[in-house]
């Protein structure tokens, strides 16, 4: 009876929410030389910008945009690693190139620390930078991942060609396109469950470009050939004045072994991190106006009446 009872509750813990992959033997931070490409789509909807009556702009279309993503780790020694990784994309209608680092201790069986960094560009010869630094970590719990980064972030502030207009009621106004990457707090937090060895769902948070939102995400593995693996996802986010957005595609994994999607993510590469400058970039710009002192006729007392100077009533 004891027996059948120990052998029931080590069958609940191994099958349950809480089963641990089996890892044989401590493992170093990163299992040699590995690298991923991602190629996606996606679509965003900026928040309203403020116009010329106080209101909201109707104009609220969605951008589109897609591209590239790749990175290459490697251990160094035991028990560290590091990452870099670039983007190439184009969203709005522009092109987007970006380089990034990771650099950070892990144990596949515990968790990750390290520091992330990366820069942006956005546009041609006067486009626009952004630029963050932040501190990240995962803990593994089982099938549960916490993962996390919170840092800093900016970029050059950058008004495009304004214009003038009167508004309904014939007051003046200019009105100029501005791109607010000023200086700012920064963090994305993710909890992560998978459901299998090569499904992985994760619900979680993420502020940037001064908005707050809520975001999902779904991955599913499998094997393409010796040491190889391939993914599809997709990945969403709504928040702060209506602020959305999408992006999807397939990830190519290259490594030293056969694996599947939950140890690539803990034995291999953390998360590619370039793709959230897309967001960045969406929910900044807004439309500043600015009201102009409107031309007056100067006027004058004559027989105890207000008329225009210089025309006496007739």
């Amino acid at each position: 009876m004891k027996t059948a009872a120990i052998f029931l509750a080590s069958t609940v813990l191994t099958s349950g929410l809480l089963a641990v992959p089996a890892v044989a033997g401590e493992l170093p931070a990163v299992d040699g030389v590995n690298g991923k490409l991602e190629l996606f789509g996606t679509g965003t909807k900026p928040p309203p910008t403020y116009w010329n009556l106080g209101g909201w702009n109707p104009d609220r279309r969605w951008r589109a945009g897609g591209g590239g993503a790749g990175a290459v780790t490697f251990p160094l020694g035991g028990s560290f690693g590091a990452q870099v990784e670039s983007m190439l994309a184009v969203w709005n209608g522009k092109s987007v190139v970006g380089v990034g680092g990771h650099l950070f201790w892990r144990d596949p069986s515990v968790g990750l620390f390290g520091v992330y960094g990366s820069g942006s560009y956005f546009g041609t010869v006067s486009g626009i930078g952004v630029a963050r630094a932040a501190v990240e970590g995962e803990l593994y719990l089982g099938r549960f991942t916490l993962e996390g980064m919170v840092g800093v972030e900016g970029g050059k502030r950058r008004y495009d060609a304004g214009y003038f207009n009167v508004n309904a009621f014939g007051a003046p106004y200019f009105a100029s396109s501005a791109w607010g990457l000023k200086t700012r707090f920064y963090d994305k937090v993710a909890v992560a469950y998978y459901v299998t060895d090569n499904f992985k769902l994760s619900v979680g948070q993420l502020y940037t470009g001064g908005k707050a939102m809520a975001t999902l995400g779904a991955e599913y593995g499998f094997a393409l050939a010796p040491g190889m693996a391939g993914s599809v996802f997709v990945d969403g986010h709504i928040g702060g004045r209506n602020t959305a957005g999408v992006r999807g595609g397939v990830k190519v994994y290259f490594g030293q072994s056969d694996k599947t999607l939950i140890r690539r993510h803990r034995e291999d590469d953390p998360v590619i991190n370039l793709p959230t400058d897309l967001v960045t970039l969406s929910n900044t710009p807004n439309t500043v106006v600015t009201p102009l002192p409107q031309a007056t006729t100067p006027t004058c007392m004559f027989e105890g009446m207000v008329i225009p100077c210089g025309k006496p009533p007739s």
